[in-house]
């Protein structure tokens, strides 16, 4: 489903998004689906607030089970730096109402803190990327990414284990990192396209 917004901007609605939605309406209170609504336009909006600020045309938003995707033109490293901290910089802003709006600093907090985790598809792979490549050769840079967000991984699937054995758990942190390791299962750092989430 595509919805006409001014200036040209595409929102795409992908189908697994409703069943999200749907699951979400049934498992939390309404207090915390609000604030984590609150807390994911303020992170949006701050990536928007960026890419308007740079001058970068943006295309559309594809909106997809846990993350949204803005398309732009194609940004310079520097750019995309910019970008991709800005989301998670509006989420942490979110903290200093946090007296008035437990819940939604909660969301944010939370929100902002798995964005930064360089993970595939995330701000914080994103500044981890744009960051070496400004610091370092491109070879150099697209080798330590690689290097950093596979052990990151390890870390996550010891963490997990650690919580089912150790701490008895039970599956769920083993099932929770298994879910994170298939979701990030293609290769890291890779280039292309112009995409913040």
């Amino acid at each position: 489903m595509k919805l006409q917004i001014p200036d040209e901007l595409h929102v795409t609605l992908l189908p697994g998004m409703y069943v999200f939605l749907a699951l979400l309406l049934l498992l939390l209170p309404l207090r915390w689906l609000l604030a984590l609504a609150v807390s994911t336009v303020v992170h949006e909006l701050f990536h928007i607030g960026a890419i308007r600020l740079l001058g970068i045309r943006l295309y559309g938003m594809s909106v997809e089970v846990g993350s949204v995707k803005l398309h732009t033109e194609p940004m310079t490293a520097r750019q995309e730096l910019i970008c991709a901290i800005a989301g998670p910089l509006g989420g942490l802003s979110l903290l200093l109402l946090a007296r008035r709006f437990p819940v939604t600093a909660t969301c944010a907090a939370f929100q902002s803190f798995y964005n930064l985790l360089p993970l595939e598809q995330s701000d914080g792979s994103r500044i981890l990327r744009c960051g070496a490549k400004l610091l370092l050769p491109m070879p150099v840079a697209e080798r330590l990414c690689g290097i950093i967000e596979r052990a990151f991984l390890v870390c996550i699937l010891l963490v997990g284990i650690y919580g089912s054995v150790v701490l008895k758990l039970g599956l769920v942190p083993v099932g929770i990192s298994l879910v994170i390791l298939l979701k990030n299962n293609k290769s890291p750092c890779k280039a292309g396209g112009q995409a913040v989430q």
